[in-house]
């Protein structure tokens, strides 16, 4: 079980039983975290719980590591979710500047890169600054592996 950081956090790290009853909050959580984020926010859905939230998975997202048909199954269980989903590169995937169909929009004070298709996920550009309930963020992904 993951620690809740403390009751007024501004960033809280949790167990995916406490995700489904939080409100409108940050919620950063690991890649093996995130890929339940879907059932736990699904028990929730319409009930307004899981609404206008931001789901920060840090590094090594999982969402452009094969380029093919398994990236858009996790592309598309991130963007049905619930909560906008920022995601910061880890080193073994590739970049969204990378990938012709990302594009840069901006969200909450910085730019982030979004694939039309799926417009809840975003990748975080590094060396931007962004704000996740009055505080300002800089976001500095992983940087490259050649053990990919």
């Amino acid at each position: 079980a993951k620690i809740n950081l403390s009751k007024n956090s501004h960033v809280q790290h949790l167990s995916m039983k406490r995700l489904a009853t939080m409100g409108s909050s940050c919620i950063v959580l690991s890649l093996a975290e995130a890929e339940e984020c879907r059932a736990a926010v699904t028990d929730h859905e319409g009930d307004g719980q899981c609404d206008n939230g931001t789901l920060v998975i840090l590094g090594d997202v999982g969402v452009n590591y094969y380029l093919n048909k398994r990236d858009i199954y996790v592309k598309e269980q991130l963007n049905t979710c619930g909560p906008m989903v920022l995601c910061i590169h880890g080193n073994h995937e590739c970049r969204p500047a990378h990938i012709p169909s990302y594009g840069l929009q901006d969200w909450n004070g910085g730019q982030v890169c979004v694939q039309p298709e799926y417009p809840h996920v975003m990748f975080a550009v590094d060396g931007e600054v962004y704000t996740l309930e009055g505080r300002n963020h800089l976001v500095i992904g992983g940087a490259y592996s050649v053990d990919k």
